[in-house]
C-alpha cells in the first residue's frame, strides 16, 4: 500500500516541480535547510542546484542570483536607529546580519540614524601598530538632525577578498519608508492541483522547501493533500481497506536523490479500515443508555527532592483515590493533580541551590593578545581568576603561568559548584577553554571534571568573538599574575628580569 501511494505521487512530483520552476524567483520563495551534508546554501549555489535538477527533469528554468538575504531590508525608517551589516557564508558557519555597524573615526552618531543614502565604495587602511591593511567599507547616511556624511567602517576586511556591501537598519519597530535595494519579498509559490490516474483522484501539492546535497543537486520536499476520502457503504458489507487518497492526515513527500529513492511520510504501514456508520434499525427502540467505563483506583505519590523531616528523610505527598464511574472520577483527579501541583510549589524547586563554601587565595592572570583589536589601535585584554589552596608562592605561581596562552573567541566556558569559585574564559572552542580552565585546576587542587559541573555559552557580539593567540602580559618589564585575598594594598609581582 505504502510502495503504490509512493508510485502514484512520483509523476504528481515531477510535474509541480516543472510548473513551480517556470515561476519568479523559486530559489527565494521557499526555504532552504541544511541537512546531513551541512552545506550552507548561498545564492550562486542555489541557482546552480536548481539549474542542475531541473536539467535532470527536463524543465525550464531561470536562475535568479540576487541576494536572497537582503529581503525585507529597510534603508530608511520613521525613528533614528542603528545599522546592520551582512557578514556573509564563511566555511561551515553561516552568514548572519551583525551591528551596529561603527565609524572608524568616531565622529558620527551611528546610533541615531534615519536613512541609508549611498555606498560609496571601500578604502584601504593600514593598522601603524600590526602593519596590517585591511579594506573598510564607506557609506553615507542621513542622520537625526538631517546632516549627511559619508562613514568609514570601522569593520576591516582582508583586500584580497571580494566584498560585496549589504547594508540595512535595524527594525525599531518604527514604519519603513524606503526599502533596501532588491529587497523585495518574492511571490509566494500557489499549489498545485492534479489529477491522479494510479490514484483515481484530485491531489494538491504544496512545495516546502529545498536541501543542498553533496553532489550539487537540490531535494524538494513537498507535502501532498488528499481532496477525497474514498468510499463507505451502508449496506452491511465488509468496509473497503484504505486505498487511492483515502490515507490519513498530509503525506509528505521527500525527491530521490543519488544516493536514495523517493519516499513518503507519515504513513501508516498496515492502515486500518475506514469504519462504517451504523444502518438503521441496529439500534433497539428505545436504546439503553451507555454505561460510563469504570476507572479503577489511582494512587498519587511526589518525593520531594530538598525538604527532609525530622529524621532527614526526603518529605512524600501521596493521595489514592477510589475506582470510580464516569466523569466524577476524571474530575477527582484533576482535583488530585492541582493539590500535588500545589505542594510541588511550596516544596524547595526546581532546585536546592546548595552552594560549597569559597576556601583558597584569589589567583588574577591578565593575558594579552599578540595583535591588535580589529576594533581599535590596542591590543585584547582577558584577565581570568580562580581560587587556589595550593600554598605556592608569587614565583612559583609565575613560572606555572608565564609560558601558557590559549586561542580567544566567541565561546564562553566556566565551571561552577566547587570551592575554588566560578572562573570563566573567552575562547576559540569549547575545548579550548576547558584546558585554560583545566590548567588553572591543576595548581588550585581541582579536578573539573569530579567536583562542580562545566557551564558553556556563546556570544553572537562581534566584539566577543574575536579570536587571537592570548599570552600572559609583560607589559611595563613584570608579569601581570598577582596572588593574594582581599583588595587592601597594591598586589606584589614578579618582573620579568627576575626569572
Amino acid at each position: 500500500m505504502t510502495q503504490k501511494i509512493t508510485d502514484g505521487l512520483n509523476p504528481l512530483a515531477e510535474s509541480a516541480l516543472c510548473a513551480w520552476f517556470g515561476t519568479e524567483s523559486i530559489q527565494r520563495a521557499v526555504p532552504w535547510v541544511i541537512g546531513a551534508t551541512g552545506l550552507i546554501p548561498t545564492p550562486a549555489t542555489k541557482a546552480a542546484s536548481l539549474a542542475l535538477t531541473a536539467l535532470q527533469l527536463g524543465c525550464n528554468f531561470k536562475p535568479d542570483l540576487s541576494p536572497d538575504y537582503v529581503q525585507g531590508g529597510c534603508w530608511k525608517r520613521g525613528d533614528p536607529t542603528f545599522v546592520e551589516y551582512y557578514n556573509p557564508p564563511f566555511g561551515q558557519i553561516e552568514g548572519k546580519w551583525v551591528g551596529p555597524l561603527q565609524d572608524f573615526d568616531n565622529t558620527a552618531p551611528m546610533t541615531r540614524v534615519l536613512e541609508i543614502l549611498s555606498i560609496e565604495g571601500y578604502v584601504d587602511k593600514t593598522n601603524p601598530n600590526s602593519g596590517i591593511t585591511q579594506r573598510h567599507l564607506q557609506a553615507k547616511f542621513r542622520f537625526f538632525d538631517d546632516t549627511e556624511q559619508v562613514v568609514t567602517m570601522k569593520q576591516g576586511y582582508d583586500p584580497t577578498d571580494e566584498q560585496v556591501a549589504y547594508l540595512r537598519l535595524f527594525d525599531n519597530g518604527s514604519e519603513c519608508l524606503k526599502p533596501a535595494p532588491d529587497s523585495t519579498d518574492p511571490p509566494a509559490l500557489e499549489p498545485i492541483t492534479q489529477y491522479s490516474a494510479e490514484l483515481n483522484c484530485n491531489v494538491t501539492a504544496v512545495l516546502n522547501g529545498f536541501e543542498l546535497q553533496a553532489d550539487g543537486t537540490a531535494t524538494p520536499v513537498i507535502t501532498f493533500q488528499s481532496e477525497s476520502t474514498g468510499p463507505q457503504t451502508r449496506d452491511g458489507a465488509d468496509p473497503p481497506d484504505v486505498s487511492g487518497c483515502n490515507w490519513f492526515g498530509d503525506l509528505v513527500y521527500v525527491f530521490p536523490t543519488n544516493q536514495k529513492d523517493p519516499y513518503v511520510y507519515p504513513l501508516p504501514p498496515d492502515p486500518p479500515q475506514v469504519p462504517v456508520p451504523p444502518s438503521d434499525g441496529d439500534c433497539p427502540d428505545p436504546c439503553p443508555d451507555i454505561q460510563p467505563e469504570m476507572v479503577g483506583e489511582s494512587t498519587y505519590v511526589m518525593v520531594a527532592p530538598c525538604d527532609k523531616d525530622a529524621q532527614g528523610d526526603n518529605l512524600e505527598w501521596e493521595k489514592t483515590l477510589p475506582a470510580e464511574q464516569g466523569l466524577p472520577a476524571i474530575a477527582a483527579r484533576l482535583e488530585a493533580l492541582s493539590e500535588q501541583m500545589s505542594q510541588h510549589l511550596a516544596w524547595k524547586t526546581p532546585i536546592c541551590n546548595e552552594q560549597p563554601e569559597i576556601e583558597g587565595d584569589w589567583r588574577t592572570i591578565s593575558f594579552r593578545s599578540e595583535s591588535t583589536s580589529p576594533y581599535g589601535n590596542s591590543r585584547l585584554r582577558k584577565r581570568f581568576r580562580y581560587r587556589s589552596t595550593s600554598g605556592l608562592g608569587l614565583g612559583e605561581i609565575v613560572d606555572y603561568w608565564k609560558d601558557f596562552s590559549f586561542q580567544s573567541g566567541s565561546v564562553v566556558v566556566g565551571h561552577v559548584g566547587s570551592s575554588w569559585g566560578s572562573p570563566q574564559v573567552w575562547a576559540a572552542t569549547a575545548d579550548e577553554g576547558k584546558r585554560v580552565i583545566r590548567h588553572a585546576a591543576g595548581e588550585a587542587g581541582i579536578d573539573p571534571d569530579q567536583v562542580g559541573r562545566w557551564a558553556i555559552g556563546s556570544s553572537s557580539s562581534s566584539r566577543f568573538g574575536v579570536s587571537d593567540t592570548m599570552k600572559v602580559d609583560t607589559t611595563g618589564g613584570y608579569y601581570w599574575i598577582t596572588s593574594r585575598d582581599g583588595s587592601d594594598n597594591r598586589p606584589v609581582v614578579a618582573l620579568t628580569s627576575d626569572l
